[in-house]
């Protein structure tokens, strides 16, 4: 019998590569099978948190939106007083949608999106109320 590279037989090498490449191959596999799991179970615990973030936001937003509309009666004019109230309340209901979706807003990366979530909320609630449309540049 011909030895091989690192002493073994030629005919016992690739039996043995195989084993230990299969075992190996099978252990990969396990540990990211069980890697995936955990973090699609965590994401999956981040999403179900923010999803019922902002929909606690959502609900005390209206519900405090529609006690001003309450407070104004039929009067066919918002006061100023009225129209600075409501964005207030917009304005605070942009920075908790916000943090649900960007809990750590503190974290230099996070910054920007959640910025942007902050000002996109404002932005959609603007044009919501007072009916209009975007610019096509926007």
């Amino acid at each position: 019998m011909k030895a091989g590279a690192i002493g073994y037989p030629m005919t016992a090498v690739p039996k043995r590569i195989m084993i230990c490449g299969a075992l190996l191959a099978v252990g990969i596999f396990a540990v990211n099978v069980n890697t995936s799991r955990a973090q699609n179970s965590e994401q999956s615990r981040q999403e179900t948190a923010s999803n019922e973030c902002t929909q606690r936001a959502f609900t005390s937003y209206i519900a405090t939106n529609n006690l001003l509309l309450q407070q104004q009666g039929a009067a066919p004019l918002q006061s100023a007083e009225m129209t600075i109230a409501q964005r207030r309340l917009q304005e605070q209901f942009c920075l908790q949608f916000a943090r649900c979706l960007f809990p750590d807003s503190t974290n230099q990366a996070l910054v920007l999106p959640y910025t942007a979530a902050f000002d996109s909320c404002l932005r959609d609630e603007a044009l919501e109320k007072y009916d209009a449309v975007p610019r096509s540049g926007d």
